[in-house]
Protein backbone atom coordinates (compact mmCIF):
# COMPACT_ATOMS: atom_id res chain seq x y z
CA UNK A 1 0.00 0.00 0.00
CA UNK A 2 1.42 3.33 -1.05
CA UNK A 3 0.46 6.83 -0.04
CA UNK A 4 0.05 8.87 3.07
CA UNK A 5 -2.88 10.38 4.87
CA UNK A 6 -5.00 10.60 7.96
CA UNK A 7 -5.64 6.84 8.18
CA UNK A 8 -1.99 5.74 7.91
CA UNK A 9 -1.51 5.28 11.68
CA UNK A 10 -4.65 3.15 11.87
CA UNK A 11 -3.49 1.03 8.92
CA UNK A 12 -0.10 0.50 10.55
CA UNK A 13 -1.81 -0.52 13.81
CA UNK A 14 -4.01 -3.03 11.95
CA UNK A 15 -1.27 -4.32 9.65
CA UNK A 16 -1.88 -7.82 8.38
CA UNK A 17 0.66 -10.36 7.10
CA UNK A 18 1.45 -9.69 3.45
CA UNK A 19 0.48 -6.02 3.66
CA UNK A 20 3.35 -3.62 3.11
CA UNK A 21 2.66 0.01 3.99
CA UNK A 22 5.16 2.04 2.01
CA UNK A 23 3.99 5.58 2.68
CA UNK A 24 4.48 8.35 0.15
CA UNK A 25 6.56 7.41 -2.89
CA UNK A 26 8.28 9.45 -5.58
CA UNK A 27 6.49 9.28 -8.93
CA UNK A 28 8.86 6.79 -10.57
CA UNK A 29 8.61 4.42 -7.60
CA UNK A 30 4.81 4.60 -7.61
CA UNK A 31 4.79 3.66 -11.32
CA UNK A 32 7.15 0.76 -10.65
CA UNK A 33 4.87 -0.43 -7.85
CA UNK A 34 1.76 -0.20 -10.04
CA UNK A 35 3.47 -2.12 -12.85
CA UNK A 36 4.38 -4.96 -10.48
CA UNK A 37 1.02 -5.15 -8.70
CA UNK A 38 -1.52 -7.93 -9.16
CA UNK A 39 -4.28 -5.34 -8.79
CA UNK A 40 -4.69 -1.56 -8.59
CA UNK A 41 -7.42 -0.44 -6.19
CA UNK A 42 -8.49 3.19 -5.80
CA UNK A 43 -11.67 3.61 -3.77
CA UNK A 44 -12.38 7.33 -3.98
CA UNK A 45 -15.31 9.64 -3.37
CA UNK A 46 -14.28 12.30 -5.86
CA UNK A 47 -12.02 12.37 -8.90
CA UNK A 48 -11.97 14.07 -12.25
CA UNK A 49 -10.37 11.45 -14.45
CA UNK A 50 -7.86 9.90 -12.08
CA UNK A 51 -4.32 10.01 -13.38
CA UNK A 52 -3.50 7.02 -11.21
CA UNK A 53 -6.28 4.95 -12.84
CA UNK A 54 -4.99 5.97 -16.28
CA UNK A 55 -1.45 5.01 -15.23
CA UNK A 56 -2.65 1.60 -14.04
CA UNK A 57 -4.36 1.07 -17.40
CA UNK A 58 -1.23 2.17 -19.27
CA UNK A 59 0.87 -0.26 -17.22
CA UNK A 60 -1.62 -3.09 -17.88
CA UNK A 61 -2.53 -3.52 -14.23
CA UNK A 62 -6.13 -4.59 -13.51
CA UNK A 63 -8.25 -1.89 -11.88
CA UNK A 64 -10.80 -1.74 -9.05
CA UNK A 65 -12.19 1.73 -8.41
CA UNK A 66 -15.37 3.69 -7.80
CA UNK A 67 -17.50 5.11 -10.64
CA UNK A 68 -16.31 8.70 -10.17
CA UNK A 69 -15.15 11.13 -12.82
CA UNK A 70 -14.06 9.48 -16.04
CA UNK A 71 -13.59 5.97 -14.67
CA UNK A 72 -16.86 4.65 -16.18
CA UNK A 73 -15.64 5.79 -19.61
CA UNK A 74 -12.47 3.71 -19.28
CA UNK A 75 -14.24 0.84 -17.49
CA UNK A 76 -17.68 0.59 -19.14
CA UNK A 77 -18.28 -2.93 -17.82
CA UNK A 78 -16.66 -5.69 -15.77
CA UNK A 79 -14.60 -6.92 -18.71
CA UNK A 80 -12.39 -3.79 -18.36
CA UNK A 81 -12.10 -3.64 -14.57
CA UNK A 82 -14.40 -3.43 -11.57
CA UNK A 83 -16.36 -0.36 -10.50
CA UNK A 84 -17.43 -0.73 -6.89
CA UNK A 85 -20.73 0.89 -5.88
CA UNK A 86 -19.39 2.56 -2.73
CA UNK A 87 -16.38 2.81 -0.46
CA UNK A 88 -17.55 0.35 2.16
CA UNK A 89 -15.02 -2.19 3.39
CA UNK A 90 -17.37 -4.94 2.20
CA UNK A 91 -17.60 -3.60 -1.38
CA UNK A 92 -13.86 -3.04 -1.61
CA UNK A 93 -12.91 -6.44 -0.20
CA UNK A 94 -15.49 -8.31 -2.33
CA UNK A 95 -14.22 -6.69 -5.53
CA UNK A 96 -10.55 -7.22 -4.67
CA UNK A 97 -11.11 -10.86 -3.70
CA UNK A 98 -13.13 -11.46 -6.88
CA UNK A 99 -10.35 -9.94 -8.99
CA UNK A 100 -7.49 -11.68 -7.20
CA UNK A 101 -9.14 -15.09 -7.45
CA UNK A 102 -9.37 -14.93 -11.26
CA UNK A 103 -5.97 -14.48 -12.93
CA UNK A 104 -7.47 -14.93 -16.41
CA UNK A 105 -9.96 -12.14 -15.79
CA UNK A 106 -7.19 -9.87 -14.43
CA UNK A 107 -5.06 -10.33 -17.54
CA UNK A 108 -7.97 -9.82 -19.94
CA UNK A 109 -9.42 -6.82 -18.07
CA UNK A 110 -6.01 -5.15 -17.84
CA UNK A 111 -5.45 -5.67 -21.57
CA UNK A 112 -8.90 -4.30 -22.46
CA UNK A 113 -8.48 -1.22 -20.24
CA UNK A 114 -5.07 -0.53 -21.81
CA UNK A 115 -6.57 -0.86 -25.31
CA UNK A 116 -9.37 1.55 -24.38
CA UNK A 117 -6.78 4.00 -23.06
CA UNK A 118 -4.71 3.82 -26.24
CA UNK A 119 -7.75 4.06 -28.52
CA UNK A 120 -9.58 6.88 -26.72
CA UNK A 121 -7.62 8.60 -23.97
CA UNK A 122 -4.16 9.58 -25.18
CA UNK A 123 -3.25 13.29 -25.14
CA UNK A 124 -3.56 13.35 -28.92
CA UNK A 125 -7.05 11.79 -28.88
CA UNK A 126 -8.20 14.05 -26.05
CA UNK A 127 -6.92 17.18 -27.82
CA UNK A 128 -8.57 16.13 -31.09
CA UNK A 129 -11.88 15.54 -29.28
CA UNK A 130 -11.63 18.96 -27.60
CA UNK A 131 -10.85 20.67 -30.92
CA UNK A 132 -13.81 18.94 -32.59
CA UNK A 133 -16.11 20.01 -29.76
CA UNK A 134 -14.89 23.61 -30.03
CA UNK A 135 -15.32 23.62 -33.81
CA UNK A 136 -18.84 22.22 -33.41
CA UNK A 137 -19.62 24.94 -30.88
CA UNK A 138 -18.22 27.62 -33.18
CA UNK A 139 -20.28 26.23 -36.08
CA UNK A 140 -23.45 26.17 -33.96
CA UNK A 141 -22.83 29.75 -32.80
CA UNK A 142 -22.24 31.00 -36.35
CA UNK A 143 -25.52 29.44 -37.51
CA UNK A 144 -27.51 31.39 -34.91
Amino acid sequence: MAGDGALRAELVARKQPGLFILGQLVYEDSLALISQADLFCLPTRSEGFSGAVLEAAALCTPIVTTPTGGSPELIPDDSYGLLIPDMSAESISEACIRALEDEGWRKEAAHRARQALVERFTWEKSCAALMNALLDLKHDTEEK
